[in-house]
C-alpha cells in the first residue's frame, strides 16, 4: 500500500513539475472516449473533459494529428513521433526536409501538413517524401514575410496561420498546397468591421461545421467558415487559447490551466 501511495505521489509531482514549465495540454484530437490531449503531459479525457488517464512527458508535445489511423505528435524539439493510447512512442518518422524548426503538424486523415518558423509549408502523403514550399521566397513582394505558427487541413482546404513582419496575424488558404491565397480575418464587432491583432496559437478544423477555429494568445477564438464574410469572434478565456477541438458531443478548449469541455458551441 505504501509503495502504491509513493508511486502515485511521484506521478503527481512529475506532472506538476512538467506543468510548471509548459502548459499541460497544447494540442488535442477527438477519440472514442472523448479526446486525447498532450503538452507537458499526455492524457485521455472523456467528453466532459475529465482526465481518464495521464502521464508526464519527457519532451513536451506541441501538435497532435490523426493520419491514416495513426496518432502523430510533433514534439517541442521538432521531431515527429507515432504514439500509442498510453502516450508511448511506437515509431519515429523522418522529417529532414526544410530549413526551419517545425511549429505545427496537421492532417485531414490522408495529407500531412507542417509549417516552420522560416515561412515554410511542408506536405506529404506518405510521411517519407515531403514537398517544401518556401512561402517567403515564392510570395516575396505579394504577401508579408511570415513566421508561421499553425496549420490545419480539412474540407478540401489547407489553412496556415502566422505572424507577418508587421507583427499582425495572417492566414492563407490552398486546395492542393501549390497556390496560396490570403484568407480574410475580418469580422464584425459592435463598432463595425474589426481585425484580430493577437498572435495565433492554434488552428483546428471542425468537420461537423465545415469551418476552422483559429485560437489566439489573448484568449480569443475566430471561427472561419467557407463564407469569408461570415467570420465570428468570441473571447473564450483571459489567457492564451491553444486549441479548440470538436468531439462527438462537446468542444475541448486548451488553456494554460488545462482542458475545458463546453457544449454550447
Amino acid at each position: 500500500m505504501g509503495r502504491r501511495f509513493l508511486s502515485l505521489w511521484l506521478f503527481l509531482l512529475l506532472c506538476l513539475c512538467a506543468r510548471g514549465q509548459e502548459p499541460p495540454f497544447k494540442a488535442a484530437v477527438p477519440s472514442e472516449e472523448g479526446f486525447v490531449a498532450a503538452g507537458s503531459c499526455f492524457a485521455r479525457l472523456d467528453q466532459e473533459g475529465t482526465v481518464l488517464y495521464e502521464k508526464p512527458l519527457d519532451v513536451p508535445v506541441s501538435a497532435l494529428c490523426l493520419w491514416q489511423g495513426r496518432m502523430l505528435a510533433l514534439t517541442a524539439d521538432g521531431k515527429v513521433q507515432e504514439l500509442d493510447a498510453k502516450g508511448d512512442v511506437v515509431a519515429r518518422l523522418p522529417l529532414s526536409a526544410g530549413r526551419g524548426g517545425l511549429r505545427d503538424l496537421a492532417s485531414d486523415g490522408e495529407l500531412l501538413a507542417a509549417v516552420s518558423d522560416q515561412g515554410e509549408i511542408l506536405l506529404s502523403r506518405d510521411a517519407q517524401s515531403w514537398t517544401v514550399l518556401d512561402f517567403n521566397a515564392d510570395y516575396a513582394g505579394y504577401y508579408p514575410r511570415m513566421d508561421f505558427r499553425a496549420v490545419s487541413a480539412g474540407g478540401g482546404s489547407i489553412l496556415v496561420a502566422g505572424v507577418g513582419e508587421d507583427g499582425l496575424p495572417y492566414t492563407f488558404v490552398s486546395s492542393r498546397g501549390t497556390v496560396w491565397s490570403a484568407r480574410s480575418l475580418e469580422y464584425t464587432g459592435r463598432q463595425g468591421p474589426l481585425l484580430p491583432d493577437s498572435v495565433p496559437e492554434g488552428l483546428d478544423y471542425d468537420a461537423s461545421g465545415d469551418c476552422f477555429y483559429l485560437s489566439f494568445r489573448d484568449g480569443g477564438l475566430l471561427t472561419l467558415p467557407g463564407c469569408t464574410h461570415c467570420n465570428a469572434w468570441e473571447q473564450k478565456v483571459s489567457g492564451p487559447l491553444y486549441a479548440c477541438v470538436r468531439g462527438a458531443f462537446s468542444v475541448l478548449l486548451l488553456t494554460d490551466s488545462g482542458a475545458l469541455a463546453v457544449t454550447n458551441m
